[in-house]
């Protein structure tokens, strides 16, 4: 599976229901953060989560995914800059 791919299994993966914030023990179960949910479904998870750092501009996607005024509007915004940069890379 290309590494888009993958990105967009994972964007579609985060809902309302699913995405979540902050400490994984303290969120309520069954949600993910951006980095997890490319973590369940890549095999390349370095790779594919680099097209995603460079789509938000930051190192850690962890910090990123919980600041307080993240939405998950922006979340689906930056998997989708990150989906086109794997797709104009041939991935």
């Amino acid at each position: 599976m290309l590494p888009s791919e993958i990105l967009q299994k994972a964007k579609d993966s985060l809902t309302e229901k699913t995405w979540g914030k902050g400490n994984r023990q303290e969120r309520a179960g069954g949600t993910l953060c951006a980095a997890e949910a490319i973590g369940i479904h890549g095999v390349d998870y370095t790779y594919c989560t680099s097209f995603l750092r460079y789509a938000i501009s930051t190192s850690s996607i962890v910090a990123w995914n919980d600041a307080p005024e993240r939405t998950l509007a922006e979340v689906h915004a930056a998997f989708d800059k990150a989906i086109a940069a794997a797709k104009e890379a041939g991935q």
